[in-house]
């Protein structure tokens, strides 16, 4: 996919300030300590906040802005100590709800508040939103995902691709566009044109949370 703006990009001063109002108005990011900086579009972000999940919202909020092109995170993630034991025992309860109980053989370690999550998923979504459950968590430094993926059932190319193409089409900020998708022994392909660089990484997000891909080519 080509990532192209419907109309000019804001300068860089504008950019940051639009940065900065919408990590101050999402309630996941907003009261943490961020400085904003733009240069040609690339923003970077410093500073601090207390859970790893903030640091990655705030990543995220910030490529929706129109006009970045790419976003440098290199927020410090300042969490007051907590045991690994209590940690381990929020990690799996936090993942166990935010799943549905999907992760099969579930298995959280955790050294210095450094969490480790181990088990089985049908699909790249469910892995990804075990991941995120667990950087929630208070305490929590770093997340190594060694969730695998381990689909139930074989899908023919046709089946995986008109799932996707569904999920375009039912997806609020991808409506309206041509995206052509194409599959190949379960590697997807996506081809076409976006209007920023938030709705390019939003289709290939919906492509991975799809059982049985394999590779996208975005």
């Amino acid at each position: 996919l080509l990532a192209t703006a419907q109309e000019p990009d804001p300068d860089d001063r504008t950019i940051s300030f639009l940065v900065g109002e919408a990590l101050r108005e999402d309630p996941r990011v907003w009261d943490s300590n961020i400085d904003i900086s733009t240069d040609d579009g690339i923003v970077k972000l410093t500073g601090s906040v207390v859970s790893l999940m903030q640091k990655q919202y705030a990543g995220l909020v910030s490529r929706k802005i129109h006009g970045v092109r790419s976003v440098l995170n290199q927020i410090s993630v300042v969490t007051l100590p907590r045991p690994d034991a209590d940690i381990v025992a929020d990690v799996g309860t936090r993942i166990h709800h935010n799943t549905t109980g999907l992760v099969r053989g579930l298995k959280v370690s955790v050294d210095a508040g450094h969490v480790k999550v181990q088990g089985e998923v049908v699909s790249f979504g469910l892995s990804a939103e075990a991941e995120l459950a667990a950087s929630s968590v208070p305490g929590v430094k770093s997340v190594t995902n060694e969730i695998t993926i381990q689909p139930v059932s074989v899908r023919s190319d046709a089946q995986i691709a008109a799932e996707i193409e569904g999920s375009f089409h039912r997806d609020v900020y991808l409506t309206g566009y041509s995206i052509q998708v194409k599959v190949a022994g379960g590697t997807v392909s996506l081809d076409g044109t976006v209007g920023n660089a938030y709705l390019k990484q939003r289709a290939e997000n919906l492509v991975w949370n799809t059982s049985n891909v394999a590779g996208v080519v975005n």
